[in-house]
C-alpha cells in the first residue's frame, strides 16, 4: 500500500538511463515516491492524467512535444500539480519566463545537484515557488528589458491617430482595404494613406508587419501580466 505521506513524483526526461537513476536517488530521499515515468511531453500528459501526482520533475527540451506545451496542458487540466522545470539551460531567462508563463512553480538547472531537485520538489509540493539566486538575477534582468522594449513599443502606437489605430487594429482583423473603408465609411484611396501613415510612424515596411506588430504587443502585454502574477 502507498504511503500517503510520501510525495509522489512523475519523472519527464526522454533519456532512460536518466530517469532510472533520478528514480532510485529520488526515492533514497524517503519521503519521496516515483508514481510514474515518461519519456516525451505527451507520455508525460498521458501518465499525469493516469497518476495524477504532486510533483511533476520535467525535462523542458523533449520530443514529440516539448516540457513547456505539456506543462501548460498539465497545469490546465490539474492545478494541485505542481511542475518543476528541469533543464540544463541553467540561467536562460527567456526559458525561465516561458517556464513561469505555462504554469511551472519551480526551475531547476540540470547542472545542480540532487540535493537541489530533492528540496525543490519538496517546496513546491508546499506551494512555494523556486528559482536558485543565479535564475532569479537573470529572470529580473530579461523582464527588466521586456518592460522596456514594450514600453517603445507601446510609445510607438500612442503616436498613431485614433483613426490610425482603428485602421491597425482592423488590420489585425485579416480585413481588406475595401473592409476597412466600409467598416469606418470612407474610401480605400482613404484607407491606404492611413495605412501608409500607420508604416511610417512605425517604421515597418507592410500591412503583415504592422498586423504582426500590433498582435506581438498585445501578446507580451497579456503574457507579462501573467508572468508577473505568478511571482
Amino acid at each position: 500500500m502507498m504511503d500517503p505521506n510520501r510525495l509522489r513524483l512523475l519523472i519527464v526526461d526522454d533519456h532512460t538511463m536518466v530517469r532510472q537513476g533520478l528514480r532510485t536517488l529520488l526515492e533514497e530521499a524517503g519521503d519521496l515516491i516515483v508514481v510514474g515515468e515518461a519519456g516525451d511531453g505527451v507520455e508525460a500528459v498521458d501518465m499525469a492524467r493516469q497518476v495524477q501526482p504532486d510533483v511533476v520533475l520535467m525535462d523542458a527540451h523533449l520530443p514529440v512535444r516539448d516540457g513547456l506545451d505539456a506543462t501548460e496542458i498539465i497545469t490546465r487540466e490539474y492545478p494541485a500539480v505542481k511542475v518543476v522545470m528541469v533543464a540544463s539551460d541553467q540561467d536562460d531567462p527567456d526559458l525561465i519566463y516561458r517556464a513561469i508563463r505555462v504554469g511551472a512553480l519551480g526551475y531547476v538547472s540540470k547542472n545542480g545537484g540532487i540535493d537541489e531537485l530533492i528540496q525543490a520538489a519538496r517546496s513546491v509540493a508546499r506551494g512555494e515557488a523556486v528559482l536558485p539566486q543565479r535564475s532569479l538575477t537573470a529572470l529580473i534582468h530579461f523582464i527588466r528589458e521586456m518592460a522596456d522594449r514594450m514600453s517603445e513599443r507601446a510609445d510607438a502606437l500612442d503616436r498613431l491617430s485614433a483613426r490610425e489605430q482603428e485602421v491597425l487594429n482592423l488590420l489585425t482583423q485579416g480585413c481588406s482595404n475595401r473592409e476597412i473603408g466600409d467598416r469606418l465609411c470612407v474610401t480605400e484611396s482613404t484607407v491606404r494613406a492611413h495605412i501608409h501613415s500607420v508604416l511610417e510612424k512605425l517604421q515597418l515596411n507592410n500591412r503583415v508587419q504592422a498586423a504582426t506588430f500590433a498582435l506581438g504587443i498585445r501578446s507580451s502585454l497579456a503574457a507579462a501580466g501573467r508572468a508577473k502574477a505568478r511571482l
